[in-house]
């Protein structure tokens, strides 16, 4: 470890190969192999190659993660990763990107989430733009000012809220890629979504509400309630339409 006496952290911790040791703060942490920490770590910087199973809350100012991250909670004002990334609890992100895949145990809080791959959140999800390309799931509500969603695989939220939502499927990232392919078939389920300004395809839901509202190709949709106005695209199905 090197002491830094400008630095509020103890020092800075370096491990390499299969390792484990104590939490506890440190300025910058680097891991390349495979570490296990008894116990939670504060940090300014984190960077892994390889993997980390930290036995307790993860705090760290940004994260860069290549490989497999475990923590118990994590707090953090920049994650991007590549690889895969499990909290046992609740999480706090101020933006999250990369590809790979995220798992979170209980809420997730984050400024943005433009994550490419899969993201699966058993309680709810708020975000100031929720921007993801591939697939998650939601057990509560997804709640953020903007929505962007591009679908790869099959997706869901109990709830959705926010200013404005979009949903399309998504395109083809790389004509090299044989894995980040768009589902034919990929959906969204939601029992509620609303907004003010909504832009629906492949969406299944049983109440859209919102100001302006478009049901594009593939939607079937139960209710719709909007304010100002709504289209009903080809290809889309509407039990009920009712201007509030």
């Amino acid at each position: 470890m090197n002491k830094d006496s400008a630095s509020p952290y103890r020092g800075n911790l370096k491990l390499t190969g299969t390792s484990s040791t104590l939490g506890g703060s440190y300025d910058k942490v680097r891991i390349v192999g495979d570490a296990v920490v008894s116990g939670g770590i504060a940090c300014s910087e984190m960077r892994c190659i390889g993997t980390y199973d930290i036995k307790g809350s993860l705090g760290a100012g940004s994260i860069r993660l290549v490989g497999d991250g475990v923590s118990e909670a994590l707090r953090a004002g920049t994650v991007k990763l590549t690889g895969k990334a499990i909290v046992g609890r609740d999480a706090e992100i101020g933006e999250l990107s990369g590809a790979g895949d995220v798992e979170v145990g209980g809420t997730l809080k984050a400024g943005d989430i433009s994550l490419r791959g899969s993201l699966r959140v058993a309680g709810d999800c708020g975000a100031e733009q929720f921007r993801p390309k591939g697939m998650f799931a939601i057990g509560g509500l997804l709640n953020a000012g903007d929505i962007d969603i591009k679908l790869y695989q099959n997706s869901s939220a109990k709830e959705i809220g926010g200013g404005r939502i979009e949903v399309a499927r998504g395109s083809v990232i790389s004509p090299l890629s044989l894995v980040f392919r768009p589902s034919s078939d990929a959906v969204l389920e939601a029992s509620i979504i609303e907004g003010d300004d909504i832009h629906l395809e492949h969406t299944r839901a049983g109440i859209v509400r919102g100001s302006r509202i478009t049901i594009g190709e593939g939607c079937d949709i139960g209710q719709v309630e909007y304010k100002e106005r709504l289209d009903v695209k080809r290809g889309a199905t509407v039990g009920e339409q009712r201007k509030v």
